[in-house]
């Protein structure tokens, strides 16, 4: 498996788990889902610079179709059961 796809479930574990730990016991742990937020903002500032331009209402919407399609993913990434990944056969050598 390649290490990228680790990538959004370890940012769900992070904003989950950062917002439980800053409600709970210090409010420094906000600091992760607040750096996801500000990614989320930066991303949408920048959409569509490309040449490709974006309409208002798209622009408006990207901050909340990011973290729904971000943290959905990594919701399934972790609660999959392990019989939907297809078991590779090993190449034997001769």
């Amino acid at each position: 498996m390649n290490p990228r796809y680790l990538a959004v479930p370890l940012a769900l574990v992070g904003v989950v788990g950062g917002v439980v730990v800053g409600v709970t016991l210090t409010p420094w742990a906000l600091a992760l889902p607040a750096g996801y937020a500000g990614v989320v903002l930066l991303c949408t500032a920048l959409a569509g610079r490309g040449g490709q331009r974006l309409s208002w209402r798209a622009r408006a919407l990207l901050p909340v179709v990011l973290p729904t399609m971000h943290l959905s993913w990594g919701w399934g990434f972790l609660t999959s059961p392990a019989s939907l990944v297809p078991h590779a056969e090993v190449p034997r050598s001769e």
